[in-house]
């Protein structure tokens, strides 16, 4: 059997590590010869997959891109229509079922002074009614 010379000074390493007659040279050469062939078989297996990668990615097809749900992006923002808009103020087919304005009466204090305060003769009328007295802007005060 005629051996790679790297195999060879392997081989004589090893029998040289051994006791004598622990183990044959023909069984020491084939354990390395198996080692080597398995790491030969490895490269090739290496390179044949990396030829198999290259294939699937140049076959490969992208994914498609799922659809989103449609919304509108800044670009294709709708504008506001110029078309004459039908006017939500009661018409003849169209019972009116907006309800009345209050009576000062019944406007909360809060409502009056705001409105008092904006220069509302009727509000600043009702507060007085009520038996608010103005004392400063924006306070009043009720004499017990």
């Amino acid at each position: 059997m005629k051996l790679n010379p790297k195999l060879q000074t392997a081989l004589t390493k090893l029998e040289a590590e051994l006791p004598p007659g622990a183990m044959r040279r023909a069984a020491v050469a084939d354990c390395i010869a198996q080692a080597l062939d398995l790491k030969q078989e490895r490269e090739k297996l290496r390179a044949s997959m990396k030829k198999l990668e290259a294939a699937q990615a140049a076959l490969a097809i992208p994914p498609r891109a799922k659809p989103r749900a449609a919304k509108p992006s800044p670009a294709r923002a709708v504008k506001p229509s110029t078309a004459a808009r039908p006017s939500t103020a009661p018409t003849a087919n169209r019972r009116d079922r907006r309800q009345a304005p209050l009576p000062l009466a019944s406007w909360s204090f809060g409502h009056l002074a705001h409105d008092a305060e904006r220069g509302n003769a009727e509000a600043l009328a009702e507060l007085q009614r009520r038996g608010f007295a103005r004392t400063s802007p924006n306070s009043y005060t009720r004499p017990a």
